[in-house]
């Protein structure tokens, strides 16, 4: 106790102390792999066992040089620790007694997270065996000729690619891209932790599921495959990899609610996580690192040290920077490196341009056609709704997107692609000019909500978790705008060249 040592009963005859500074001590060692320092004494001596053996039931000492259990504490109270207040040193004993309690709780706390980790993993491992051999037998092919288009903005996975097929298309894409002969990856670790990542998702989450993953990273692909110079020449091959990694990574093990959700319910996630903020980005990291900390599942084994650490940070880095909150915070950096320039050599640039990149394909959905965008809107907007009802069951208000009896569908999605989606698909034009066709198709997704809104003003289209408004022909809708314009425009050019024809004629007479 006098070293601040964890101490506990032995047998209850023995005071037995391990000496540490704080953390967690594997048995035998200290915190840097050295062996613990352990002090035995009779529960019956010194200033511990008196603590011990009264329940802190201290009689007043009138002097520590006399007391006698000083005097039987032996080597280890010096004559200069005799010399202090008693009071003082009470206040020591009971405080380090507190903290041994606390290091156990805390041990017990690791101990806990170790277990549903591990718990984690046995249910993720549960993988087809015949799915993997199937995976494993086929050879590699360009994703382009099994999915003609699939390198193309315009691409939709989400109606295209059977979910059967998905993990199918990684591998591949991980092929087409380089990754595997660059890293040299291991094709039974790669379809393992492809297989492994895909079952983290979990199925009853109606938006942030793998089919989310799984486009996120589809539009990385595009961004390497039809910015390839750009990408070669502002990224690094590893920033490019772990990337790629981060888009499959990034909502694993979403429970469908937000992070405001999670610190206002008090839940698990909150208590480990919201001191330090992005409550369900950490937790999606720490899945990661889950799976990869699995030998069958790590596809960074292959990276040096100095690369595998790098790697760690890029994607806790990019997982964190799916966090809207981040993203906003960064706006004004973000700007300021579209207007002044992209500097390779800047690694604040690098990690900037990351976050933009993140952002973007954690957008995509908003890039794809009107289909798409409907059938994503009502899968968004049920996780929305069932995240509103649990508020409310708590006693809560739930704000007005959550809210399925207050939900104005088209005004809200006219917000987000107004204050979100077109300034950071604006600002990844700007940095990567070769994505300016995923930045005009949010603008005419934009001009469609639009259109839809002025359909139908303020009445409810979500019914039964289906929006309601799939009979409107909005493309011709819009065309038909389009051309009211144009005739306004050519009826107010033609009444002002009658009125300067006008107006000519009269001075001419005059």
């Amino acid at each position: 106790m006098l070293k601040g040592a964890h101490c506990f009963w032995s047998m209850r005859t023995q005071l037995v102390a391990k000496v540490f500074d704080g953390g967690e001590i594997k048995e035998g060692e200290d915190k840097r792999g050295e062996v613990t320092q352990e002090i035995r004494i009779p529960i019956d001596t010194g200033i511990a066992g008196r603590v011990a053996t009264t329940a802190f039931k201290l009689a007043p000492i009138a002097s520590a040089e006399t007391e006698h259990v000083f005097s039987t504490m032996g080597e280890f109270v010096t004559p200069q620790r005799r010399n202090l207040s008693f009071d003082s040193l009470k206040q020591y004993v009971i405080i380090n007694w507190i903290k041994s309690l606390l290091y156990r709780k805390v041990q017990q706390a690791q101990k806990k997270i170790l277990l549903t980790n591990e718990l984690m993993l046995y249910h993720m491992k549960n993988l087809s065996v015949d799915e993997v051999t199937a995976l494993l037998s086929e050879e590699r092919q360009n994703v382009c000729e099994k999915w003609p288009g699939i390198d193309t903005f315009r691409f939709n996975v989400r109606l295209t690619i059977p979910y059967c097929e998905t993990v199918r298309c990684v591998l591949n894409m991980f092929h087409e891209l380089g990754f595997i002969h660059r890293w040299n990856l291991d094709m039974d670790t790669l379809v393992q932790f492809s297989l492994t990542v895909k079952q983290g998702y979990r199925d009853c989450v109606s938006y942030h599921n793998w089919w989310h993953a799984f486009s996120v990273a589809h539009f990385f692909y595009l961004i390497c495959k039809n910015c390839a110079h750009s990408v070669a020449s502002q990224l690094s091959e590893l920033e490019s990899f772990v990337t790629f990694v981060a888009c499959l990574c990034h909502d694993i093990d979403h429970r469908g609610t937000n992070n405001s959700f999670e610190i206002n319910s008090k839940s698990t996630l909150a208590s480990l996580y919201s001191s330090q903020g992005s409550v369900m980005e950490r937790h999606h990291f720490a899945q990661t690192v889950a799976i990869l900390n699995s030998g069958s599942c790590n596809i960074f084994s292959t990276l040096a040290d100095n690369q595998f650490k790098q790697a760690l940070d890029i994607l806790q880095n990019n997982i964190l920077a799916t966090d809207l909150a981040h993203h906003f915070k960064i706006m004004g950096q973000l700007k300021d490196m579209s207007e002044n320039g992209y500097r390779p050599d800047d690694e604040k640039h690098h990690e900037l341009l990351l976050c933009l990149i993140m952002t973007s394909c954690d957008l995509s959905d908003q890039t794809k056609d009107w289909n798409n965008l409907l059938e994503v809107a009502e899968s968004l907007y049920e996780e929305f709704f069932n995240q509103g009802d649990l508020e409310r069951e708590m006693g809560g208000q739930p704000n007005e997107m959550m809210d399925r009896h207050r939900a104005h569908i088209p005004e809200q999605q006219i917000s987000f692609l107004d204050n979100v989606a077109l300034p950071c698909f604006s600002l990844l034009s700007n940095l990567l000019p070769d994505t300016s066709e995923a930045l005009q198709e949010v603008e005419l997704n934009r001009r469609r909500w639009q259109v839809v809104k002025n359909e139908v003003g303020d009445k409810p289209i979500m019914v039964k978790g289906k929006l309601d408004i799939r009979h409107l022909d909005v493309d011709k809708l819009l065309e038909k705008e389009e051309e009211d314009k144009t005739d306004f425009k050519t009826a107010v050019s033609e009444n002002q060249d009658n009125s300067n024809s006008s107006q000519v004629t009269a001075n001419s007479k005059h």
